[in-house]
């Protein structure tokens, strides 16, 4: 049997920015329409978010880490285990009853953009429920993957071009990200940088119009404002010193983190009893650490904007690191 990636470029993202012709008006128009629905779609997931979070650690006001230090212990394990066991039994039902999930990258280099839908959607409801109940991941994930099936969902009914497809795909998942973050440049740029490896402008400007899009849409589900609130911080000869010398021990410091998330995603189990017992035993281990540490719980917005205004200890700086390290990666197991 031939392989299904061999009729497709080994670097695909050739194939979109070495193409001289204009993108068509067609093009144009699906890239806008998909903005609106992957931001409108990202606005109601961070909405299910938002409501699973105060159900789930039992708040009205305030933030998903001062409702997790008020909790219980007990609160702690069992929210936890039951996150672990919404892991389990959803990834086997949605694989069983709807086939296996799609990934934006690979349909973006190997299949023209093209991703399975229903699948791919009931993931990331899945996925945005189980962080929503402490799963420490990040919440653009789960949206980025529901913009790019939107917009591979839209370039196939609109039977655009494969360039075209793959393009509007990777600009999908950066307007999902432009939504969750209310970034709409920040969503262009990894759509074109990290998703397609091309920052030329021809390919730069699509992704722009639809994060734009996309931001805008989310406002109707979404505050405005900024997602972190950053004091005024003067700029001085030290804080520039700092910054120098931050810069690349920071850099240094998040590869062994991405490679164990890679390790960690390429181990992921996929068959068997694993599957289910994994999470379970894993979230319930993460449940019991957060007791002492409900740091580690969520997407970690809480505690950046700590950081941003300067209310954590030195000693939490250095202890959280090093829980984050195998918490994030060991989630994805």
């Amino acid at each position: 049997m031939n392989d299904p990636t061999s009729d497709y470029p080994a670097q695909p993202n050739l194939d979109v920015s070495s193409i001289k012709q204009a993108w068509s008006l067609r093009f144009w128009l699906m890239t806008a329409l998909t903005g609106v629905a992957a931001g409108l779609t990202g606005g109601a997931l961070m909405r299910l978010l938002h409501w699973v979070e105060h159900v789930a650690w039992g708040y009205d006001t305030g933030t998903l880490l001062e409702a997790a230090r008020r909790a219980s212990a007990s609160r702690h394990v069992l929210i936890l285990l039951a996150a672990g066991l919404l892991v389990g039994i959803g990834s086997i039902l949605i694989r069983k009853t709807l086939g296996r999930p799609g990934e934006a990258e690979a349909a973006i280099w190997f299949r023209s953009g093209r991703m399975p839908t229903l699948s791919t959607l009931a993931q990331s409801v899945h996925s945005i429920v189980t962080i929503g109940m402490g799963t420490s991941l990040g919440r653009e994930s789960p949206i980025k993957q529901a913009g790019g099936v939107i917009a591979s969902r839209i370039a196939q009914w609109s039977r655009l071009s494969r360039p075209e497809q793959r393009l509007l795909v990777a600009c999908g998942v950066g307007a999902g990200m432009a939504s969750a973050y209310n970034v709409p440049v920040g969503g262009a740029l990894f759509a074109v940088e990290v998703l397609l490896g091309s920052i030329s402008l021809r390919v730069a400007l699509p992704a722009l119009l639809c994060s734009g899009v996309a931001t805008a849409a989310s406002w109707l589900l979404l505050p405005t404002g900024p997602v972190y609130e950053v004091p005024e911080y003067p700029l001085s000869l030290q804080l520039t010193a700092w910054s120098l010398v931050a810069g690349p021990l920071l850099g240094l410091l998040a590869v062994p983190l991405v490679r164990a998330i890679g390790w960690a995603e390429a181990r992921k189990p996929r068959h068997g009893m694993i599957v289910f017992v994994a999470p379970v035993v894993l979230l319930t281990v993460l449940g019991a650490v957060s007791i002492a540490f409900p740091q580690l719980l969520g997407n970690g917005k809480d505690i950046v904007q700590l950081a941003f205004a300067d209310e954590f200890s030195v000693s939490l700086l250095l202890v959280l690191p090093a829980l984050l390290l195998p918490a994030r990666p060991m989630t994805l197991l």
